[in-house]
């Protein structure tokens, strides 16, 4: 049931996919993973299929046009901030990938079986961390993430991006992308820090 209903949200948008590794946080057996995994990819398969057979490749719409847009694309990076403040641009992107997938093992291997959402908050606030998006609706999964996990910190991602996304056209020149993620990147990190801390003992 996990598999499937996270399958219909990826259907819907794919972002959510991010939150795959929190729903498999702790199964490491290869039966509950398959599951899981061919549940979701069912879902999508079914989801889609009237509209591959209708339009075949087709499908994927603006899809591809909307990444290069967007910067995605190799020799056109407008985004990973923070990591093009330590590397070369063609660097950027690769790095970002393998960030996002040790943190997608981590949270698999590692995480809360009790509490799923708290690995797909890391991982998805990660995420999001790592491209930086001028968007602030990205984040919307990371919002209702926090209100199951109580992480209030990561919502500074989410006012991250709204914060690019409103003030960029204000501020030409200004390198805003960089100081909105990375003051988010600082609270995030702060936050793990102070609740890290041993909890005082009562007097």
């Amino acid at each position: 049931r996990r598999g499937a209903l996270l399958g219909a949200a990826v259907a819907v948008k794919l972002l959510p996919v991010l939150a795959l590794p929190g729903a498999l946080s702790g199964q490491r057996g290869p039966a509950r993973t398959a599951r899981t995994v061919a549940a979701l990819l069912a879902v999508v398969a079914l989801a889609y299929l009237p509209y591959v057979i209708a339009s075949g490749a087709g499908v994927l719409g603006y899809l591809p046009g909307y990444l290069a847009e967007e910067g995605y694309q190799p020799g056109d990076v407008h985004r990973f901030a923070l990591l093009r403040l330590l590397l070369p641009d063609a660097a950027a992107e690769a790095t970002a990938v393998v960030l996002i997938v040790l943190t997608a093992l981590y949270v698999w291997w590692r995480g809360d079986p009790d509490r799923p959402w708290r690995g797909a908050l890391l991982l998805t606030g990660t995420a999001l961390l790592l491209m930086s998006p001028a968007y602030s609706w990205y984040a919307l999964l990371v919002v209702g993430l926090v209100a199951l996990d109580g992480r209030w910190e990561w919502l500074t991602v989410a006012l991250a991006g709204a914060v690019l996304y409103l003030g960029g056209r204000l501020l030409p020149g200004f390198p805003l992308q960089s100081w909105a993620y990375g003051t988010a990147a600082v609270c995030v990190a702060l936050g793990a820090c102070l609740r890290a801390r041993p909890a005082r003992p009562p007097a």
